[in-house]
């Protein structure tokens, strides 16, 4: 009798345990770099999100992160699962305010989630940071 319940108590174990599906989950880094220099201001984070109001990365203690390159800002979100897929750069052309010819990096990156909740595992930025 106890043998049956076990193997009954297994069988049900196994229909009510739902593996969830994993999928991809994408966000860019994007960063400013003044033509000629090696340095990179004002990175930013876009994961989809509609506010793209104070999408920069903080820390743990809500102040902002300043990465100095992109390949820092990379090597943080590779700590946080994130991978990268695709690269490009837009050429800004510099203003009367602005007397520098910029390039806009972007870096998309992906990540494996099983909810939207993982998106944003590890990472909290100026709008998500409590």
């Amino acid at each position: 009798m106890k043998r049956c319940l076990l193997i009954l108590a297994c069988l049900l174990c196994c229909f009510v345990a739902e593996a969830q599906e994993k999928y991809k989950a994408y966000c860019s880094v994007i960063g400013e770099q003044v033509v000629g220099s090696n340095s990179v201001s004002g990175i930013r984070i876009d994961y989809g999100q509609e506010d793209q109001r104070r999408n920069y990365l903080v820390d743990e203690s809500g102040r902002r992160i300043d990465f100095p390159t992109m390949i820092v800002a990379m090597n943080y979100m590779s700590k946080r699962g994130w991978a990268l897929e695709q690269t490009y750069v837009v050429r800004k052309e510099s203003t009367i305010d602005d007397k520098h010819d910029r390039n806009v990096i972007v870096w998309i990156l992906c990540k494996e989630v099983a909810s939207d909740d993982e998106i944003l595992e590890g990472l909290a930025t100026g709008r998500t940071h409590k």
